[in-house]
């Protein structure tokens, strides 16, 4: 099961950043179920972000 949490897509957080993002994520997961992902991107598309954010969860596997 992959820990990755952070998707960066914009490039505006170190790798640094990241992996201890993903280390506090992972951890909040294991002590209370919660699951939430972090995702950067240089454009919306066009797209409201309500619109955005449906179409990353019905396009990518976050929850896989």
């Amino acid at each position: 099961q992959s820990n990755q949490y952070i998707y960066d897509e914009a490039n505006i957080l170190s790798s640094d950043s990241i992996d201890e993002a993903n280390s506090i994520i992972a951890e909040l997961k294991v002590k209370t179920g919660a699951q939430f992902f972090v995702i950067t991107t240089p454009s919306l598309n066009d797209l409201s972000i309500e619109d955005y954010s449906n179409e990353l969860l019905n396009n990518h596997h976050f929850f896989h």
